[in-house]
């Protein structure tokens, strides 16, 4: 299976497009989809040769783009972030490309005196991992929240609060069985009496 699925995938990348001012999700959320199903390595292969050099180009024309906004980078930066599963987040070479791409933000800043006096809205959050997330107009992707709950009203699936656990943390019904809770923009499925990081597409799947 692996023969055939790996080179159609690896195709499906080579035509994805970044593109911060309109970016369409679906070819990268097919290549998640197979996650849990494809090695680690081989989908790991396929960011490094068709994903990452992509969106870092990107990423280092929008920073030398003399009106960009470093707000608004920090967020996509935080919404690409968010689009990995905790597992993959995991991979050393993952977390090296997002360091990358955070020293090249730090250095844009830090020669950018102006935005340096700003807010620390840019400022970075530690990298962190999730899985699945959407895009406003702009391209930036926004809180997980907000985008399960569009795709469940989209898709005619009960989406509601309904409790708190011990935590204090907010409980969703999902669906008519599934209950879910939303923390850090990481979503966790309750199997059991534990739960269990997932991402979007695989809770809508």
């Amino acid at each position: 299976m692996f023969k055939n699925i790996i080179p159609k995938l690896s195709s499906l990348m080579h035509t994805f497009v970044v593109d911060p001012s309109n970016q369409d999700l679906q070819g990268f959320n097919n290549l998640l989809s197979w996650q849990n199903l494809l090695p680690e390595q081989s989908l790991v292969t396929i960011l490094d040769k068709y994903f990452f050099p992509k969106w870092l180009r990107a990423l280092s024309m929008w920073l030398n783009n003399g009106n960009a906004d470093f707000g608004e980078i920090a967020d996509w930066y935080e919404g690409w972030n968010a689009m990995f599963p905790p597992t993959l987040m995991e991979n050393p070479f993952i977390v090296d490309r997002f360091n990358a791409a955070r020293d090249m933000m730090s250095r844009a800043i830090s020669d950018n005196p102006q935005q340096n006096n700003q807010d620390d809205h840019h400022q970075l959050s530690p990298i962190r991992g999730l899985g699945g997330a959407a895009v406003t107009g702009s391209g930036i992707p926004r809180n997980i929240k907000d985008i399960v709950q569009e795709k469940a009203e989209k898709s005619g699936i009960l989406f509601l609060p309904i409790a708190r656990n011990t935590d204090g943390q907010a409980l969703y019904q999902f669906g008519e069985k599934a209950i879910i809770s939303i923390k850090k923009d990481v979503i966790f499925r309750k199997i059991g009496d534990s739960y269990v990081p997932i991402s979007v597409g695989e809770l809508f799947s």
